[in-house]
């Protein structure tokens, strides 16, 4: 009979049928996953100002029609996300967003006006509204209720991770090429060091999807929702949050996605106008300085998440 797997993993209870490196995978996911999320609205400010030329006196408002139809997407997704990942399970909703966030950052620096970039962003959004249910399903599916708080914890620190390499390292990208291509500040060479470093985050990010193929766990947490129509699946979703707890849940996730939504759509974007109009900077190099910003919050973040996990595991987690 072969032996079964071990029960504890990194001071995590494991849920039946998940294995160690099922817990890793998913601890990979986080950290890819927040890196790419993080990545695309870090860098936006080189598509309009390095990319878009001639539109830039209206970035405001453009980057606030990127964020409006990205949350709209997102609104109107996650509920089916959630659906099919009951029907079909977790793996095939996580590579599908990894292929999505990948394809679309890959065809981000090609879009030739505003509308295209906002249907590009409406397919990102797809893709990390996918991410983003999954992220928080996982780390509820692989350990046992006594450890979810530990687990959250450790998705939140590698989340961390991957956003504190978006701002402080993926973001420099543009001004590394830029300064390898030999002619730093002008629009050709920021549309160019745009273009090589979307290129270079879309092979990573796809190469994610692949491994996430072969190392998320295909088990399903309920067979008996295989036979649940869709519909039903979603309608029973909105219905919980007549639960006072999950109301409670959706509440707060309301107000911290619209806190991030502003901070991930705006700040990057006037560090990087400062530093062009003021501070004499090329494109790429303040976006690299934009990044030492909200690595700063990151950061916090960051070492942050263990903490209030391992708070979440001793404490009332409504208190």
């Amino acid at each position: 009979m072969a032996a079964l797997p071990p029960r504890r993993f990194a001071g995590l209870h494991l849920s039946d049928g998940i294995r160690p490196g099922n817990l890793v995978a998913s601890m990979v996911m986080a950290f890819a996953a927040t890196m790419i999320i993080t990545f695309l609205p870090a860098a936006q400010p080189i598509l309009l100002l390095g990319v878009l030329d001639g539109q830039g006196a209206d970035e405001g408002r453009v980057v606030a029609l990127l964020a409006a139809a990205a949350e709209i997407a997102m609104i109107l997704s996650l509920p089916w996300y959630g659906a099919l990942a009951d029907r079909f399970g977790r793996r095939p909703i996580v590579v599908t967003g990894f292929t999505l966030c990948g394809l679309a950052t890959l065809l981000f620096p090609y879009a030739g006006d505003v509308t295209v970039l906002v249907a590009l962003r409406v397919v990102f959004a797809l893709g990390v509204a996918a991410l983003n249910g999954m992220l928080a399903t996982v780390a509820i599916d692989y350990v046992r209720d006594r450890s979810r708080g530990k687990s959250y914890g450790l998705i939140g620190l590698f989340s961390g991770l991957g956003a504190m390499v978006a701002v402080l390292g993926l973001v420099r990208l543009p001004a590394i090429i830029e300064r390898n291509l030999g002619e730093g500040g002008s629009q050709e060479a920021a549309a160019g060091a745009a273009r090589y470093s979307f290129l270079i985050v879309a092979v990573i990010t796809l190469a994610v999807a692949v491994l996430m193929r072969v190392t998320i766990s295909k088990v399903r947490v309920d067979a008996a929702s295989a036979r649940i129509p869709l519909v039903r699946l979603v309608r029973e979703g909105l219905t919980l949050a007549r639960d006072p707890g999950v109301a409670l849940s959706y509440a707060a996730s309301f107000v911290a996605r619209a806190d991030l939504s502003i901070v991930a759509a705006f700040l990057p974007l006037w560090v990087v106008v400062h530093g062009v109009r003021e501070g004499g900077m090329s494109t790429p190099e303040a976006l690299a300085r934009g990044g030492i910003v909200v690595g700063v919050a990151q950061t916090v973040a960051t070492f942050g998440a263990p903490l209030f996990g391992w708070l979440g595991d001793r404490l009332r987690r409504q208190d």
